[in-house]
């Protein structure tokens, strides 16, 4: 009539032991079809060609021209070819410098190298997503961060995570 807690457990264990007897089949192909698709995931993360940044190069203007490629992140690639460049200066040593990068919107030699809207509150880097969506006639272009902000103009919120590696303001 009453059965122990032994008895009760090895019957849970009978029970389960005959259900995965019966279904091995159907729980090796579910186990298999779950392990390819992780490895599929995995492949087509370890593939993807749009993590691939642009570029910047910062080249000094001195009889070295020494030549330094950083991605986003500030880390340092290989030499790239590059079609567009700006100019800035180095406000710690004067040093003329220009920041070079590969993508298609961005401003001629000599513009500068902040941008900001006319009708807006914020400067941005050239290669920052909100100013590639300013219009080139509402384009304000300053040479410093100084300068903006003198002009009234206040850092975009992605402007210190966009900055090239080594920048000072």
């Amino acid at each position: 009539m009453y059965q122990s807690s032994d008895e009760i457990q090895s019957d849970k264990l009978g029970i389960i032991k005959n259900w995965l007897e019966d279904n091995q089949r159907t729980l090796v192909l579910v186990v298999g079809i779950i392990l390819i698709a992780l490895i599929s995931f995995g492949l087509g993360r370890l593939t993807d060609v749009s993590k691939s940044q642009k570029p910047v190069i910062i080249e000094t203007s001195d009889s070295s021209s020494s030549k330094s490629v950083y991605n986003q992140e500030g880390a340092v690639t290989g030499d790239q070819t590059v079609s567009v460049g700006t100019a800035v200066s180095n406000t710690a040593s004067s040093t003329a410098q220009t920041i070079q990068e590969k993508a298609p919107a961005q401003p001629q030699n000599g513009q500068g190298i902040i941008v900001a809207s006319k009708s807006g509150t914020k400067y941005h880097w050239p290669w920052c997503s909100w100013a590639k969506k300013i219009k080139p006639e509402n384009q304000v272009w300053f040479n410093s961060e100084a300068e903006a902000q003198k002009a009234g103009y206040t850092a975009c919120s992605a402007f210190q995570k966009l900055a090239p590696a080594g920048y000072k303001p």
